[in-house]
Parts: C-alpha cells; structure tokens; sequence
C-alpha cells in the first residue's frame, strides 16, 4: 500500500527557536510505501535543549517497521537524549502505516487525527497532560518512556494527519477537521492567527 505524505513545519511569530520536528524531514512531499512510519515531535516547553530532543528523537523513526522496531527505536532515542543533552526531554507520535491498517504510539501532547471520507473523524490521541496545569505526564528523555497505542482500520480513510501543539493553539480539533476538508492550508491559517507557538504537521493520503 501507497501514502501520498507531505510534511509541513513553520518556527511561527514568537518562539526564538525552532522545537518541533517532523519525519519525513519539513518540506517532504512524496509517496511512501508500507511498511513505515510518520511522525512528530515537540520539545519540551521549559527545558533546555527542546529542539535536540526532538530532532534526536526523529531520527530514529526511519527504522520503524513493526511495534516492536518501535519499542527498540524508541528505547535507543530515549537513551541517546539521556547522553547527548541530559535534562532535555520531547513528545513524539508516531503513525506506523501497515496495509490496511495505522497503529498510533504515543508519548506525550502531540496529536494524530484521522479523517473520513464520509466526512467523520477521529481524534486517536489523548494527551499525557496532568489537568488544569498543562504539565505534560509522559515525555521522552527523561525518566521511563512510556506509551499509549491505538490500532484503526485504513478503509473509508481520506486522511491522516500528526500535528503538534502549535496549531490547536489557535483552533479546536473540530475547527481543523473543517479548515482541512475545505481545502485550506493548516499552516497558513494558523499564521494568519499569530502562530505564538512551533508547527508540525504530517499528512497522509492513503493511494489506491
């Protein structure tokens, strides 16, 4: 099975530096085939070293094929963050495409978002957010790495999309399924809101 993927990243109006990553790299627009993965990644707001985590981080996505190349590449991230900017820290979700079918992992605020043909959707992430503080629960790069998965179904699949946390900033999930059907583009329309936070986004298409 085939993905059209486009990948999509912006640094925004007021953040100094540039946090989130996405694979494929920002400025991928191609088609992939089964099986392998996509992603993004945010580094964590209020430590050091954001945009290493999450560049480290990325980087082990490539070799992702199977839950349990997830679990090993994950581990491998975890410990390389650990040793190459200790204190840093990242999300990271991560869709592995099979045929036929997506598993999501999840690690931290970063979001996966299925969309319908009919039209319906579905937010397949919950985030690791402690409520009422925005502290985020699960990170990668410190502690234990810890994961939440979800497995759906790619028949009636229009599209998937991986995004952080700088566009629901601006818009609600509802608000993005909207902008996206109409064919707008996410990442100028959060531009046009101010954009105070980092943007990655990755989507795919899923090919006959």
């Amino acid at each position: 099975m085939r993905y059209k993927v486009k990948s999509m990243c912006h640094q925004g109006y007021v953040r100094q530096n540039m946090e989130d990553s996405a694979y494929p790299p920002c400025g991928f627009d191609g088609v992939i085939e089964t099986p392998c993965a996509i992603a993004v990644a945010d580094g964590v707001g209020g430590l050091p070293g954001g945009e290493v985590a999450s560049g480290i981080a990325i980087r082990y996505v490539e070799h992702i094929i199977s839950e349990k190349t997830f679990k090993e590449e994950v581990q491998k991230a975890h410990l390389d963050i650990q040793s190459t900017f200790p204190g840093s820290a990242t999300t990271l979700t991560v869709a592995l495409l099979e045929d036929g079918a997506i598993t999501v992992y999840w690690i931290g605020d970063s979001y996966a978002l299925a969309i319908y043909e009919s039209g319906d959707y579905r937010l397949l992430t919950r985030p690791h957010v402690q409520p009422g503080t925005g502290y985020i629960t699960r990170v990668l790069g410190m502690g234990v790495p810890q994961f939440d998965k979800v497995s759906i179904d790619a028949g009636g699949l229009y599209a998937l999309l991986l995004f952080t946390d700088g566009l629901t900033a601006h818009f609600s999930i509802p608000q993005i399924v909207q902008m996206f059907i109409d064919g707008k583009d996410l990442i100028e329309e959060t531009l046009l809101e101010g954009a105070i936070d980092n943007i990655a986004l990755v989507i795919a298409w899923p090919t006959k």
